[in-house]
This record gives structure tokens, sequence and C-alpha cells, in this order.
């Protein structure tokens, strides 16, 4: 082969067809693959999990509150009610109850930690399928592994926080996008309608994830700009898509218009607008928007390092003075941005405009961004990125068979790396003092007996930093035998 000709072969391996989002879709043996890895992931997520972390912390302390009253309680609320800071939807903590109720007390924080596990593989198992719709297996299958064992990821899936809605809000909102993507492929308003129902579904969730049918109502509107729908089409179809959304989100919606100002208590409290005094030395509106705007670009999109330790819950999240992923996954997202600007031809709309949306509502509107639990998206969306620079190399037709075992090596050991990082940060002092206020893991079967004993009585709830709850803490045996109340 001529030079000249086997330079156009090369380059013509490294484009895609623009719109054929299936082409890498034929089933085999491999399609099996998700399966074990995904019970891999799952028993990560469980080893040790009531030992790491080490201690129980204000966030997770918070929802047991809401299960002790949904498990003993049940007729003061009800799966609609507000729960958690306000922004919750019941339904997330009745799933964490459903848990809990299988496990003695002194181990209710342990169902707790396994309901946000189960879910972070449900978010992995939408993330995979997802995936494969526009990317072959090896690809798909490294992206997924590489997003589980991520130890920002990790730590979310075993601490509580994926089970208050955020696996919820991502599952729901991964899956709609796929639904609203293959229903206009296929011009089946039967796959759109149930895609708007799923979404609705989501608008049960955290409100960092909420924003997902923004998304898919402008991926109709850039249909419609680029001519690849037609009005008539668009307006169908867009029209089911938001009709059935609110008609699943009705009774949350109901719900959060009758008790806004508690809904709205926790964004209300982390709106840049509402801090008071000099934002890192700026006072001019301008100053402050041009901060923003640098830190959520430097810790969503350079992947800085630097900036993430500005913000006390980064350091609950991930280890202190790391960025969102480790440094090799950081050269392959810069890759996949690359790859996805000169040479990818995916349709990658809907996910592109969440992350954007994401970003200017939970971190250029937040104060102390980047926030990594605020914009938890921005986590998936790195490994979205990923998967395009994975599938490029993966699909390269010039390069040796041996390659691919390489790639996925590679893989596996960055893999491999970020689950040692993950539980040597997670079993040391530094996460143990992030997660302060907290309570030890032991004193959760005497916590939870307080509790009960107020609500019965009508009484203010105890909180875990009051110094009457230290004060019985003081006063109650603490050698590992069983623990009993004290007269306080």
């Amino acid at each position: 082969m001529p030079p000249e000709v086997n330079v156009k072969h090369r380059l013509k391996s490294f484009r895609s067809h623009p719109g054929d989002e299936t082409a890498g879709i034929a089933w085999s043996p491999w399609e099996l693959a998700p399966l074990p890895l995904l019970l891999v992931l799952f028993l990560l997520r469980s080893w040790k999990l009531g030992d790491l972390p080490s201690n129980v912390t204000g966030d997770e302390v918070t929802l047991l509150t809401d299960i002790v009253r949904i498990l003993n309680f049940p007729e003061r609320v009800s799966p609609l009610s507000l729960m958690g800071d306000g922004s919750h939807s019941g339904i997330n903590v009745y799933f964490m109850a459903l848990l809990v109720s299988v496990f003695p007390e002194e181990h209710a924080v342990l169902g707790m930690r396994l309901a946000s596990s189960l879910l972070s593989i449900v978010v992995l198992a939408a993330f995979y399928v997802y995936l494969r719709t526009k990317f072959s297996v090896g690809p798909s299958l490294s992206a997924a592994l590489l997003l589980g064992t991520n130890y920002v990821f990790l730590n979310l899936s075993r601490s509580t926080w994926l089970a208050d809605g955020k696996g919820l809000g991502l599952t729901c909102g991964i899956l709609a996008f796929l639904l609203v993507e293959r229903g206009l492929s296929k011009r089946k308003v039967l796959l759109v309608t149930l895609g708007g129902a799923v979404a609705g579904l989501g608008l049960y969730s955290y409100p960092g994830t909420m924003l997902f049918p923004v998304a898919s109502l402008a991926y109709f509107l850039y249909l419609l700009v680029r001519r690849r729908l037609a009005p008539r089409t668009a307006l169908v179809h867009g029209g089911v898509y938001l009709a059935a959304a609110l008609l699943v989100f009705l009774p949350n919606l109901v719900t959060i218009s009758q008790d806004y100002d508690r809904y709205s208590l926790r964004s209300k409290s982390v709106y840049i607008g509402s801090f008071a005094g000099p934002y890192y030395g700026e006072s001019a509106t301008a100053g402050i928007l041009w901060h923003q705007l640098g830190y959520t670009v430097r810790g969503f999109l350079l992947l800085d390092p630097t900036v993430g330790g500005v913000d006390v819950e980064n350091a609950r999240v991930g280890p202190e003075g790391e960025g969102l992923v480790d440094q090799v996954t950081r050269v392959f997202f810069f890759g996949g941005i690359l790859t996805a600007l000169l040479l990818h031809r995916r349709d990658l709309f809907q996910p592109m405009v969440a992350f954007l949306l994401v970003l200017a509502t939970t971190q250029l509107l937040t104060v102390f961004p980047p926030n990594y639990m605020r914009g938890v998206f921005g986590v998936v969306f790195v490994f979205v990125i990923v998967a395009v620079l994975l599938d490029k190399l993966w699909s390269v037709e010039w390069w040796h068979p041996w390659s691919r075992l390489g790639l996925a090596l590679l893989v596996a050991a960055i893999s491999l790396w970020n689950v040692q990082h993950y539980f040597e940060w997670s079993s040391g002092l530094k996460l143990s003092q992030a997660r302060e206020p907290a309570i030890r893991y032991e004193q959760v079967a005497l916590w939870i007996a307080v509790q009960k004993e107020r609500m019965a009585a009508g009484e203010i709830e105890v909180a875990i930093t009051s110094e009457e709850w230290q004060q019985l803490i003081r006063e109650t045996p603490q050698d590992g035998g069983p623990l009993e109340r004290s007269t306080p």
C-alpha cells in the first residue's frame, strides 16, 4: 500500500459516521460481561461497610432521624414528605428505611450505606447501557470500571450519599436520555413518553440532578434547528415528553409548593448571593463571578487538584489536595475532549447540556466551587468523555491486536490503584476529622433509643452537636459492652 494511501486509511479508521449510534451493537457472549463486573463493584462497596468510613457524619444522622420516624411513627410521614435537609423526597428515604429494617438497630447505618451501595450499582448499570448504545463492549466496560472505582464515586457510594436522591436522579436522568434518543431515532412516541415518565421520576431526586429534563427539551430544539426533526414531529414528541414528566412529578410538585420555604432552605444557604462579607477578597459582583467561573472551570473541566480543597464538604468526599479523578484519568479526559471535538461524531448533546446546566446552577451560583457532592453528575460526565477516547483507541484498525489487551490492563491497573487509594484514605484520620460533627458507629443504638423517646414525647429531637448529647455520651459506658442509657 502506497504511503499516502496508508495515511488516508489510518485517518479514516479514526472517524465515525455521523448519526450512526448503533454501529457497535451486535450481540455476543461479551454482552454478559457487565454482570460479573457489577458484582465485583458491589463487593467493593460492601467490604467493611460498617467500619469505613469510620464514623457516622451529620448528613447520615439527619437521614437516620427520618428513618427512625418512618419505622416507628409511620403515621406522621409519607413517601411524599420532604426529608433530610428538606430538599429530599421521602421516597428515597423509604428505600433506605426498608433496608435498615432488615438489620438490628445498632447496625442501622449499615443498612443505609448498603442502600447507597446498591443504588450506585444501578447507576453504573444505567451508565453502561447508555454507553453501549454508542460504543463497543470493551470501551463501555472500561469506562464503567473506571467510574465504579473512582475514589470520589466509590466514597459517595459507600457513605449514604447516593441514597438521598442522587442515585435516583442519576439513574433516571441517564435512562431518560437513552429513551429519548432511541424514541426519536425510531420515531416511537411510546419510547419518548416513557422517557418523560422516567425523567419525571428523576424529579423526586436530589436538586443537583433535577436538570436533566431541561437537557432533553433542549435536545428536541437542537434536532429541530439542525433539521433532523420535522417541526410537527418535534412538537408532538416534545409535548408528550413534557406532559409525561409533569404528570409523574405532579405529586412531588404539590408537596414542594406546600412547604417551599423548607424545600428551598438548603439552596438559599449555599447561594452565592447569600454570602455575607468579602468573598475571597472580592466584594464587587464582577470579581465574585470571575472567581466562580475560574474555580468551576478549573475544578470540572481542567480537573485541577489545587482548587478542590476550598470547600470543607470536598474533604468528606475525596482525598485532600487531589482532584476529581486520578492523574492518568485526567489525561484520558483531555484526550477524550480532543477526540470528541476533532474526530468523534457520536451524539452526546444531552449529557453535555446536562453537565453545563449542573455547572451553571450547582457551581457558578453556589459558594465554594468546585463542590463535588453538589456537582455529582460532573463525575459521571468525565467518564462519558473518557469513553470517547477509549472507544477511538479500541477501534483503530492498524493497532497490533495485543494493543487492546494492553489498554484493558492499563484500565485495570488504574482501577486497582483507585481502590487501594480509597481504602487507605478512608481508614485515615483526615477523613474521620473531616466528617465531624459525627457519632461513633457503636453509639448509633443509643442515639436511636434517645431519638425514639424524644419523638414519642413530642420533644425537640436530640442533635449530635448539642451539649446534652455529649453529656449523655460521657455518662454512658463505652467499654464495648451493651450501651444502656444513663439518667441524664
